[in-house]
């Protein structure tokens, strides 16, 4: 049923384990939140980039789908995330999901328009492939979607549920959000919740503030480090700068105030401002980029990044140029 790997060259990898943010040229489908991989810590996410043009990828596509989310679909532990690359826009990507017979609520569905957050790990337009980040948020895995694996072996990491137990349906407008790392939305639905078990109701709250609180402390012990590289260091500083915006709302919440306090102590620091040009500019670069193909495409990659390298050294981008040229 599946695509032999003989059919299709496999696109080589640009880097090992290094997952980036999602960046200007997703788009989402109506009611997803803005998503951040870095807010999807103690996870395992699956990202698959899809594309509706292939007419032999059409003839197992909708199997392996189901099959898959039969296998994750209900896991809490297992973020699942489907991509579309080949344009079309959100609207193309859900309708060709539902012909699929996709379970929409199980998946957060994008568009990646001319494939750019796609070629931050593919050097050429690739078909169907898939990519595993751990809870650890390193990439686990990572190959074309076709390919016939055992799914029960994939290495998830050590994952961290956000509730210990279980909890009434009642419930569910927090519990089910706050599992999909859909924070926001779980601390929104806190005081709506209708229950005459408050006692239930504060365990919930206090589940969910203290997995927040230990997201953003153990941040803050990385970004604090010495010992940890300023490329590591900067990943924290996103991330904390990120829940600082993101959940203003909620400053009351220790977990906001530190994260506030703790990326602002560095927000001038000259090795975080260099991460941020480095950054920049790779993003950059990955956009120009996906306007091209075959050996143009090839050609303005290499010079992007040997100016990358060049302009920005030590960084964590100039190693991740580094291992692409």
């Amino acid at each position: 049923m599946h695509l032999k790997l003989s059919l299709f060259l496999l696109c080589q990898l640009l880097f090992s384990n290094t997952v980036n943010e999602f960046g200007s040229s997703l788009e989402w489908a109506k009611g997803t939140p803005k998503i951040k991989l870095s807010e999807m810590r103690g996870k395992a996410v699956f990202i698959l980039f899809f594309q509706s043009w292939c007419p032999k990828c059409n003839v197992w596509s909708g199997e392996k789908l189901k099959e898959f989310e039969f296998a994750f679909g209900n896991d809490k532990n297992v973020i699942l995330i489907a991509i579309k690359t080949d344009g079309g826009g959100i609207s193309g990507a859900l309708k060709y999901l539902k012909t699929r017979k996709v379970t929409l609520s199980k998946w957060y569905v994008g568009s990646d328009k001319g494939g750019s957050y796609h070629a931050n790990y593919y050097k050429e337009r690739a078909l169907w492939n898939y990519m595993l980040i751990g809870a650890d948020g390193k990439i686990r895995r990572k190959g074309f979607f076709g390919t016939n694996w055992n799914s029960g072996k994939l290495n998830l990491g050590t994952v961290t549920p956000v509730f210990k137990g279980e909890y009434a349906k009642e419930f569910d407008t927090v519990v089910l959000p706050a599992e999909r790392c859909n924070f926001k939305k779980a601390l929104a639905a806190l005081p709506r919740v209708k229950t005459k078990d408050k006692d239930a109701l504060k365990k919930v709250s206090d589940e969910l503030i203290s997995f927040l609180d230990k997201m953003v402390d153990t941040s803050v012990k990385k970004l604090n480090d010495p010992d940890n590289d300023w490329g590591s260091r900067y990943d924290e500083f996103i991330y904390l700068t990120m829940i600082g915006k993101n959940y203003s709302k909620y400053s009351k919440y220790t977990f906001v105030k530190a994260a506030k306090v703790n990326s602002s102590k560095l927000k001038l620091n000259k090795f975080i401002r260099k991460e941020q040009a480095a950054d920049k500019a790779y993003q950059s670069l990955m956009k120009r980029i996906s306007k091209y193909s075959g050996e143009k495409r090839t050609k303005k990659l290499s010079s992007g990044l040997k100016n990358i390298v060049t302009k920005y050294p030590d960084t964590k981008y100039a190693k991740i140029a580094t291992t692409e040229l």
